[in-house]
């Protein structure tokens, strides 16, 4: 696979890979930018305690009626199938599951 640098837009390395029928690449390279930016998001939420988290979601959904107002309708659309064709399973919650097991003892 190509090696890119961290400057060039992870979309565009995509359309690169694409353009050269690189397209198990191109959707690799997409599964991990998806995954590398879930992880920063988690790792964000998780620097809150379990019982603010209905907080922090709604933060998050402000956040993203916010940054959908930026895009336009073909930008929406396309992030939209993205989303939809995320494997959301395979997301790590691991570390809420236990934060919230250690609230649970804490609450008794």
């Amino acid at each position: 696979m190509l090696m890119f640098s961290k400057n060039v837009p992870y979309i565009a390395q995509a359309g690169l890979l694409l353009s050269l029928g690189a397209d198990s690449h191109a959707k690799k390279l997409i599964n991990d930018a998806l995954a590398e930016m879930t992880d920063g998001i988690c790792e964000f939420a998780q620097g809150y305690m379990r019982a603010d988290l209905q907080l922090v979601v709604a933060a998050l959904k402000a956040t993203v009626d916010a940054l959908e107002a930026v895009l336009n309708d073909d930008d929406k659309a396309f992030a939209d199938d993205v989303y939809h064709g995320m494997n959301i399973a395979s997301i790590d919650v691991s570390a809420f599951v236990s934060q919230a097991k250690e609230g649970d003892r804490n609450d008794q």
